[in-house]
């Protein structure tokens, strides 16, 4: 699992992945990097392959292959919480 916590200028913590398979790294520069779900979502929206689930693998979507795969059932535990 590629999950990060980082501080921003304000000094909250937000969250960012990175691929597993090459490191490319993914956030989001508005509110949903402050919630995993709402990070996750963004990403899953953008091509990501980000299952939800303990320790799951991230990759881009280069990684993915064409940016369209994603596994099944990725979008139905998506929604922010």
């Amino acid at each position: 699992m590629a999950l990060h916590l980082k501080r921003d200028h304000r000094g909250r913590q937000y969250f960012a992945i990175s691929c597993d398979d090459c490191g490319t790294w993914f956030t989001a520069f508005d509110d949903g990097c402050y919630r995993y779900a709402s990070l996750r979502l963004e990403a899953v929206l953008a091509g990501w392959d980000a299952p939800a689930g303990p320790d799951p693998a991230h990759r881009c979507p280069d990684c993915v292959g064409d940016g369209n795969r994603v596994r099944p059932g990725n979008l139905a535990n998506a929604a922010p919480a």
